[in-house]
């Protein structure tokens, strides 16, 4: 089994790239990949730890499309320059959104110190997972079934600090892959809902190289077979990944039917030959 999605600390994860890659050695993996939202920050300190594991590790990231797809990038060493400005406005974008929540938690009667918060997330991506955890820290949530009641409550659209809009500064999809083929990756579809797909051909022709066949949705609502399908007539790489964002996560998961799971060895070699064919 390979996990070619996962999150940490940098940006809406709950684990360091230290602990993803113990779980990768106790689930065996053939390979792993760190796609943080939006940032490369964690990928020399993840590919440190691969490599005293002996665990065999593709950097990769993660960025949202103001249409609405997500966009993972797969590199075959360190992410080129072109990578820079998106991270830097990615990352500009979401500290202003979470220093509005913050604003609106105050007005509530939780006083969180703003450079704590963006701290958690060092040199990555500040979201609010990094206000969960300082709130949790705080005690102003004491239990996993109360984080997410109060995360509803709170965050949730009709919440007093419902999360701010970013859609607008979020980059188009078309731009995100020409920037992620310029940094030396392969772009990759993520977790495709069929709004998604209605944007492929205009995403191949921006350079677009292979769909995550094997997601968590299109494993539970029976769509995999579709999507390999998809891939193979438009000679699109297949991946696959859990989409891991830590413990948390995974026992929420474990509700739901994952049964059988798992995405394949297969998928990691003709990953790894597009990633060697792009240029340097």
């Amino acid at each position: 089994m390979v996990d070619l999605h996962q999150h940490s600390i940098y940006s809406d994860g709950t684990s360091t790239p230290a602990e993803l890659v113990e779980r990768a050695v106790s689930l065996s993996l053939t390979a792993m990949a760190l796609t943080d939202h939006d940032t490369t920050a964690g990928l020399d300190e993840c590919a440190r730890f691969a490599a005293e594991a002996g665990v065999r590790f593709i950097p990769g990231v993660e960025f949202e499309a103001c249409e609405g797809p997500h966009v993972l990038g797969y590199f075959g060493g360190r992410p080129g320059p072109a990578i820079a400005t998106a991270e830097r406005d990615y990352r500009r974008f979401r500290t202003e959104s979470l220093l509005i929540v913050l604003e609106c938690l105050a007005k509530e009667g939780f006083e969180l110190d703003p450079d704590s918060v963006l701290d958690r997330a060092a040199s990555g991506t500040p979201l609010v997972s990094h206000v969960v955890a300082e709130m949790k820290d705080l005690g102003y949530l004491s239990s996993l079934d109360r984080l997410i009641e109060e995360f509803t409550r709170l965050f949730g659209p009709e919440g007093p600090a419902a999360l701010p809009d970013v859609t607008e500064n979020q980059w188009p999809v078309v731009e995100l892959i020409q920037m992620l083929r310029d940094s030396g990756a392969v772009s990759v579809l993520a977790h495709p809902w069929e709004s998604d797909l209605a944007l492929l051909p205009e995403m191949i022709e921006a350079g677009l190289q292979g769909i995550e066949v094997y997601n968590r949705n299109a494993h539970l609502t029976g769509n995999v077979e579709n999507l390999k399908r998809l891939a193979e007539r438009h000679g699109l790489v297949m991946t696959g990944g859990w989409d891991y964002h830590g413990e948390a996560q995974a026992a929420r998961l474990a509700k739901s039917d994952l049964t059988g799971f798992a995405p394949p060895d297969e998928l990691l070699e003709p990953l790894l030959d597009l990633v060697a064919a792009v240029p340097a």
